[in-house]
Formats: structure tokens, C-alpha cells, sequence
């Protein structure tokens, strides 16, 4: 059997290397995501053979599944995953599965099921057009970026850093205290943010703020992989008028450089105003994500 053991932030160079070998832009697979979630999702990895094998148990659901091996061999990784999971007496399943990626299970595995959810697909955008805004279709987006820019004409758009901490602090209580959830998963990014913005370089991360005087509006926090520039973290406080319009261009024309043609800043989990949100920035498309059972040959 595979040797796993729990992910730690030790691990990041590991999986940074193997995420060379990562065929999609699912935002699931990558430095931001896995290490965000690590605890809550209760992230094992195993390196063998030339291939990462990743497993989370999510706490909604019995035993393990598997995420697509990293893997230079595809066909020789995913059986070995599959074979893992058959040898501990679990049902073989694989997570976060790409469109594409079940296209190239269907050739090596005997797919049992493959279901999906429309509250989890990932929101890609083009690069570009998201950078610039320009045209009839952004220009409810360009109206409340000019609001933000009026009332806050000195406001700049800078690097975090730890002089921040203070003001940081003060943001995501205002944030929190009006945006009240019990959602575990919103209190696990808010134990974990703080973390990840010490250790941005170790997780590949960078993270911007924007700044009106003392205090921040808005906050981004997000890694390039590939083509793609991903968007972890993205918040502002409301109070602002026109801060998240005003962080998500300008976070996109800092960091969506040359090479970089898409934008993918994750799913709506199903809330209605996020899904209206991320919809009025005209998406290319939407990711999907399938859970896939398998059977060996």
C-alpha cells in the first residue's frame, strides 16, 4: 500500500515540484488550496514512484478519496491510487475530477459513477478582458470602481506586508462581524489566513491590499500556476462603495502578466449573491468538478 502521512507546511517544496505535472486549472490543486485546507480537509500525501498521490476526508463524507495523482504516468498512477483505496477496503473514488480528466479515466479505469455539483465549479475568466474592464459589458463594474476612486482618492493598491498585521486585524473583524456565519469552512479560512500571509513565499502565494489611510478596503490573495492566475482570498468591506469591483482590476493587473491568459477565482459554493457576482464579470466558463467511482479491470 501507498505511505501516507498528514501534509505539512514542510511539504510545500514536494508538492510545488509535482504540481508541474498538473494537467488543469481546477482550483483544488494547488499551493493556496491544499495548504489552506490541509487540517480541515485532513490532507495525507504519499510520494512514490514519480508520482504525488494526495487523499482528503472531507468532514461530510465516510473514509477517504483520492484527488488525481500528480503524475507524469497517468495510467500506471491512477491504478496504483485506485488499488490503494481497494487494499484498505474502501470503494475507489477520486475527487476534484476535471472534465478532461475523466475523459482520460474512462480509458484506464471502469468508471461506476460520476457526479458533479453546479455549487462547486470554478469561475474562469480571461485575463485580459478582466485586467482591462473596457466595453458596454463592464460598465457597471467601471461605475462603482469610479465611486471607490472619488471617495477614496488617495487609497493605493500595495504588496502585503507584516506592517499591515494591525490594520489587518481590524479588517477581518469588521469583515467577520458583518458577514456573522457558522459555517465551518468560513472559520477555518479565518483561523488559516493569518498563517498563510506569514508564509507567503514558503506557499508560492502573494497577497495585495488596498489601503485608504490607516485601514484596508479590500484584501486578495492568490498564486499563478500555469496560464492561470487563481484567486484565493478575495474580501473587501463594504462600507467602501465600489472596494471589491475596485480589488478584483486592480489585483488582476498586478499579478495577470505575460503568460498569464486566464483568471480563475473559484466556485459560489451555491450562495445566491456570490453566484450573481462572480456571474456579472462574464466567465469564460465554469470548471466543473466530478466525484468519480471506479472499478479495476
Amino acid at each position: 500500500m501507498l505511505d501516507f502521512r498528514a501534509l505539512t507546511p514542510d511539504d510545500a517544496p514536494t508538492v510545488k515540484a509535482y504540481l508541474s505535472h498538473c494537467a488543469h486549472r481546477l482550483s483544488d490543486i494547488t499551493m493556496g488550496t491544499l495548504f489552506m485546507w490541509r487540517d480541515y480537509l485532513h490532507t495525507q500525501i504519499a510520494a512514490q514512484g514519480g508520482s504525488l498521490f494526495i487523499k482528503i476526508a472531507p468532514p461530510d463524507i465516510t473514509g477517504y478519496l483520492h484527488y488525481i495523482p500528480l503524475s507524469r504516468d497517468f495510467p500506471a498512477a491512477v491504478r496504483a491510487a485506485a488499488e490503494d483505496m481497494r487494499k484498505a477496503g474502501e470503494e475507489p473514488r477520486f475527487s476534484t475530477v476535471s472534465r478532461e480528466q475523466l475523459a482520460a479515466l474512462r480509458g484506464v479505469l471502469n468508471i461506476k459513477r460520476a457526479v458533479t455539483s453546479r455549487n462547486w465549479h470554478d469561475y474562469l475568466y480571461d485575463a485580459p478582458s478582466l485586467a482591462a474592464m473596457a466595453g458596454r459589458k463592464y460598465a457597471g463594474q467601471r461605475n462603482h470602481i469610479h465611486k471607490f476612486e472619488k471617495a477614496c482618492p488617495l487609497a493605493r493598491f500595495v504588496p502585503y506586508s507584516t506592517e499591515y498585521d494591525g490594520a489587518l486585524r481590524r479588517f477581518t473583524e469588521r469583515f467577520y462581524a458583518k458577514n456573522p456565519t457558522q459555517d465551518a469552512t468560513a472559520e477555518e479560512e479565518r483561523r488559516k489566513l493569518m498563517d498563510m500571509l506569514h508564509d507567503l513565499e514558503r506557499f508560492s502565494l502573494f497577497a495585495s491590499l488596498l489601503v485608504d489611510g490607516e485601514e484596508i478596503a479590500a484584501l486578495a490573495v492568490g498564486e499563478i500556476l500555469g496560464d492561470t492566475l487563481f484567486v484565493h482570498t478575495e474580501k473587501a468591506d463594504t462600507s467602501y462603495p465600489g472596494a471589491y469591483q475596485t480589488v478584483v482590476r486592480r489585483f488582476a493587473q498586478a499579478h495577470a502578466g505575460e503568460g498569464v491568459l486566464y483568471i480563475n477565482r473559484e466556485e459560489d459554493l451555491g450562495i445566491e449573491g456570490l453566484r450573481v457576482s462572480k456571474q456579472s464579470y462574464h466567465p469564460l466558463r465554469l470548471l466543473e468538478k466530478y466525484t468519480v467511482t471506479v472499478a479495476l479491470p
